[in-house]
């Protein structure tokens, strides 16, 4: 079964969670509409730490063994802020 949609719930967190990279990962690559509400302590990651990535989310190679590799969560962060937004 396919997801059409997905909610990401932005907490302070979210971002730091590999298996909340790796879900919103599988999103992004099968090109699932997502909107994002952010909570107020919520904020993106700038291209500088994206680059450094696995220096801030060490657990992240937890991710192969599921398909999900560092560069596809990379690109998935620079996507992220793309989509449509409504703050709480």
């Amino acid at each position: 079964l396919q997801a059409k949609f997905c909610v990401a719930l932005c907490s302070e967190q979210l971002l730091m969670r590999p298996w909340c990279l790796g879900e919103l990962t599988t999103a992004f690559q099968g090109n699932v509409s997502t909107v994002l509400v952010r909570y107020p302590n919520f904020s993106f990651f700038d291209e500088r730490t994206i680059e450094q990535f696995e220096s801030v989310v060490p657990d992240i190679n937890k991710l192969l063994v599921h398909g999900v590799d560092l560069y596809s969560v990379q690109q998935m962060l620079l996507w992220f802020p793309t989509n449509h937004n409504i703050l709480l």
